[in-house]
């Protein structure tokens, strides 16, 4: 679980994910607890230390890339809430298929129904690529989600 921060220079700070967010364990409740290993967080694990440890603050991050919205990849979330000015970026599908997710309690355990807030300032792309700043193309990888499963041209036929 983890996050990466690119340093781009004329966007600024992009955050590639936000890992699990320190409350994990506390979250995920026993069932998931028993699936994945669990997680210690020490004060230095914290998004915003291990981002404060690079010279800059988690104020400063202006767009967040997130590559599907599993607890595990979109944890620290609740760090940008009421921070309008910071961009949530996630592939169209995989937003709505995380909503309908926790709306309907269809596969309610991998999320964090308290995290797909209306607040946060969503922006999505529904191409299987964006050129989403100088230097960075974003490409929708089908993968393990949901949404990814029901979409994938594999899946689909060409």
């Amino acid at each position: 679980m983890y996050g990466i921060l690119i340093e781009h220079p004329h966007e600024g700070l992009i955050l590639w994910e936000t890992g699990s967010g320190d409350d994990y364990p506390v979250h995920s409740g026993p069932v998931i607890n028993d699936i994945f290993p669990r997680i210690e967080y020490k004060p230095e694990n914290r998004l915003e230390v291990a981002i404060a440890a690079t010279g800059n603050r988690i104020e400063d991050v202006k767009k967040v890339i997130i590559g599907h919205l599993h607890a595990d990849h979109s944890g620290g979330l609740d760090l940008f809430f009421n921070r309008p000015d910071v961009e949530i970026w996630v592939h169209d599908l995989e937003l709505r298929s995380a909503f309908w997710s926790v709306a309907t309690g269809a596969d309610i355990g991998v999320y964090r129904p308290n995290y797909l807030q209306f607040s946060l300032n969503w922006k999505t792309f529904d191409d299987r690529s964006i050129d989403f700043c100088q230097g960075i193309t974003l490409h929708h990888l089908p993968g393990h989600t949901e949404v990814e499963r029901r979409y994938s041209p594999r899946m689909a036929g060409p």
